[in-house]
């Protein structure tokens, strides 16, 4: 069966999921009459499943590689409850890997107008602007939140890729630091923690950083491009 077939039977199943989903939520099944406030009350709770089924429906969608559907599912969510920060976020996030990073950054730019301290909107709205090449909007956002969660290894890793952007080498070194101090073995912050130094014109510190991630078993080509970065600018061929 050919990747088109598959395709289109995925979007198909995904459909009629939706289709289900959505009209069993208008379902009473138990035969028995409501009164208003219970109709009221079950309402809302029906939504609130329906989102929730739509929300994991996407997930799935998403790792099974069919963005499409998992963006079709989650716009289904979010018309349905419009200040979930998780479908929000998660649309956001599907957005970004379809490479439309005005749409990942309304949607992520909803999130953050339901709940302008949820890390996750933070984050996303921050990637998003990162994306469009608009660091010092991605500052705005992280720096006061970072400032409430100074632990908080998804925050230092945007902000110092911010940082990174503006030239402000010392400032993203300080912070890949701070993040080693409470995750020492984080292959992602060794890993900016080179590129910042070598940026900063420490050629040797960042090849004492990256040179055993090179020859390690989690290397990447980002890392050994990395390295490779540092001994050009120390003047050594690789």
């Amino acid at each position: 069966m050919s990747p088109p077939i598959l395709q289109s039977l995925r979007t198909r199943s995904a459909v009629l999921l939706l289709g289900l989903v959505l009209a069993g939520c208008q379902m009473n099944t138990s035969g028995l009459p409501r009164s208003p406030g219970a109709k009221h009350t079950f309402a809302e709770t029906d939504k609130a499943a329906q989102v929730e089924r739509l929300l994991r429906m996407a997930e799935d969608a998403e790792v099974s590689g069919d963005l499409p559907t998992a963006a079709t599912l989650l716009d289904h969510a979010a018309a349905s409850d419009p200040r979930n920060v998780a479908v929000l976020t998660s649309l956001g996030r599907v957005m970004q890997q379809m490479d439309r990073p005005q749409a990942a950054t309304d949607a992520f730019g909803a999130a953050l107008a339901a709940d302008p301290d949820d890390p996750r909107a933070v984050i996303g709205y921050a990637k998003a602007m990162i994306a469009l090449g608009r660091p010092e909007a991605a500052a705005a956002h992280i720096e006061p939140l970072l400032e409430k969660r100074p632990d908080d290894l998804g925050l230092i890793n945007v902000a110092g890729v911010i940082y990174d952007m503006q030239a402000q080498h010392q400032r993203a070194v300080e912070l890949y630091r701070r993040g080693l101090y409470f995750q020492p073995d984080s292959t992602l912050l060794q890993n900016n923690l080179g590129l910042s130094l070598a940026l900063s014109g420490d050629a040797d510190g960042a090849i004492g950083v990256l040179k055993p991630l090179a020859e390690g078993p989690e290397s990447t080509p980002r890392i050994r491009q990395n390295l490779a970065l540092a001994y050009g600018i120390k003047g050594d061929v690789v």
